[in-house]
């Protein structure tokens, strides 16, 4: 009902397809139906949607792949794709986030995949940022998941404590890993300095009330999070893995961590919470960066791979 109500406040039509399981002849047929009903004029989709929409329908899709393009799709599912795009190259063209990715994913599908990188709507663009009155001296928005990296970011937020036991760290967000990273801040004794919040109604007041974003992920595609802090002029502390660079220059955006080592990360952060010269240099830069990051770029350049389709 929550997304229901919020699609149809933008104009669009919301369909749940309740998919139980990886594969079943029931959901490809709740699909075709769908598909049949609406009968778009393009199917976006993702991940393993692609592949079950190619099954039930002749129109043309759009795949974005979000993060490695090897594990993007299984690889019997790869080849499926791979197939139909070289007996129908004008059904289904694919979209990287990500220029390293892109790259990748034109030699696995023998094609060429242009990237997009995500936007953001910039109109909250709050440019008043200082330390002052700020709630959480760190912050981590995202899911809870493995990739995410949560438990290292605590190890390096612990090491830290023991520099200057009052800082804090923020935690929002929602995953498979909730109960784990709850339990490790307890089994830490570190619910003082640690705070969870689990599905935030507004994810953007823990931005404007935080000094520091970080983002210490093992792999990313292009995080949107990271465009969310720019906005508000957040400086920001990341792991150095491809997907990063489409937004981030280390000493530029924020600096990157080392992920061997929370003790080198830990001395990282704790540097740039005590540099205000620094951070207040970061926070004009990630200002100034995130308008080449709007979501009408992001749109006018789906629209532009939409229209050659019917070229």
């Amino acid at each position: 009902e929550k997304y229901t109500e919020f699609f149809s406040l933008i104009k669009i039509k919301f369909v749940c397809l309740n998919r139980k399981h990886k594969f079943g002849l029931i959901f490809l047929l709740k699909l075709k139906r769908v598909l049949k009903k609406f009968n778009p004029d393009c199917v976006h989709s993702h991940l393993s949607a692609t592949f079950y929409t190619s099954l039930v329908t002749k129109k043309p899709i759009i795949h974005t792949i979000h993060a490695d393009p090897i594990l993007d799709l299984p690889r019997f599912m790869q080849l499926y794709l791979k197939k139909q795009i070289n007996k129908h190259n004008d059904r289904i063209k694919f979209v990287s986030c990500s220029r390293m990715y892109s790259e990748k994913a034109s030699e696995i599908y023998n094609t060429n995949v242009p990237y997009i990188l995500n936007g953001i709507k910039l109109e909250n663009n709050v440019k008043d940022y200082s330390y002052r009155d700020k709630e959480f001296d760190f912050l981590f928005v995202g899911r809870f998941s493995k990739e995410k990296n949560i438990l290292f970011l605590i190890e390096c937020f612990k090491e830290v404590l023991k520099l200057n036991s009052n800082l804090s760290l923020c935690i929002c967000g929602i995953g498979d890993m909730e109960r784990a990273i709850s339990n490790f801040v307890k089994e830490n004794e570190l619910e003082r300095n640690i705070t969870i919040i689990v599905k935030p109604d507004n994810v953007m007041h823990y931005y404007n009330h935080s000094k520091i974003f970080c983002l210490f992920s093992l792999r990313e595609g292009a995080p949107i999070v990271i465009l969310e802090a720019m906005s508000v002029g957040m400086p920001i502390l990341f792991s150095n893995v491809p997907g990063m660079s489409n937004y981030l220059k280390n000493d530029i955006n924020g600096e990157a961590i080392d992920l061997s080592s929370s003790e080198k990360s830990a001395k990282i952060m704790f540097e740039m919470i005590n540099n205000r010269k620094k951070t207040a240099v970061y926070s004009r830069n990630n200002y100034r960066d995130v308008l080449q990051f709007t979501i009408e770029k992001t749109a006018s350049e789906y629209e532009e791979i939409m229209k050659k389709f019917y070229e």
